[in-house]
């Protein structure tokens, strides 16, 4: 995105690891801000200062209730839109409100997340989540930024670290994990509908395996 000439990835763990050992967390929800600091975005040309400014928040893990796990939860489809040809899609950026009020809307309907279609009406992704669908033995899932296949619009998903690991632990236990941008087609799996009413899905395993998602 620009926002900063170069980031230290090394130097940025070390600094959410000192901050859980002062906060004596072992098991914690951690959000890492990175800005430009004092970088001028309107004078690119000349010598400046580039070092980023970095926030790091450790506070105790959320905290799910367990009847999601093994009977799923309840999900609405919301109006609002992924954009591909917005430059902030598939990056978490602070720019974050529009999830969060769609996020309150679905609480506000009995639902546990609202699921978001692109432009094209493919699936993207929940709010604040990556969507995985099981099915005839195979996990597939959205394509996320960064994966596109050449001459595709950009694909408005965040490349999230938990989809990245459900990705790895499916390739573990061999499945077949397919990147496509999933059609939201009436007669789909997900349909767009002027009522938002709340629809059920079903949970990751909580214990982490895949072996209920995969043959």
């Amino acid at each position: 995105l620009g926002a900063a000439a170069a980031v230290d990835a090394d130097l940025l763990a070390r600094a959410v690891e000192r901050t859980l050992q002062h906060n004596e967390l072992v098991e914690a929800r951690v959000r890492l801000t990175v800005t430009s600091g004092r970088l001028s975005l309107l004078a690119a040309d000349a010598v400046q200062d580039t070092r980023p400014t970095t926030l790091v928040v450790a506070t105790e893990p959320t905290s799910y209730d367990p009847a999601w796990f093994d009977h799923g939860i309840t999900v609405t489809v919301v109006p609002s839109i992924a954009n591909p040809f917005d430059p902030t899609c598939g990056h978490k950026t602070l720019a974050y409100w529009g999830r969060l009020m769609t996020l309150r809307q679905a609480a506000a309907a009995g639902a546990g997340e609202a699921i978001w279609l692109s432009t094209t009406n493919h699936l993207a992704s929940g709010s604040v989540s990556n969507i995985f669908l099981a099915k005839e033995g195979r996990l597939q899932t959205p394509f996320a930024r960064g994966e596109e296949v050449s001459g595709a619009l950009p694909a408005p998903v965040l490349p999230g670290v938990t989809r990245s690991a459900v990705i790895e632990l499916a390739a573990s236990h061999a499945s077949h994990v397919r990147l496509s941008p999933r059609d939201a087609r009436p007669g789909a799996v997900f349909r767009r509908t002027r009522s938002g009413s709340p629809r059920r899905a079903r949970a990751a395993d909580r214990a982490g395996s895949c072996s209920s998602w995969t043959r």
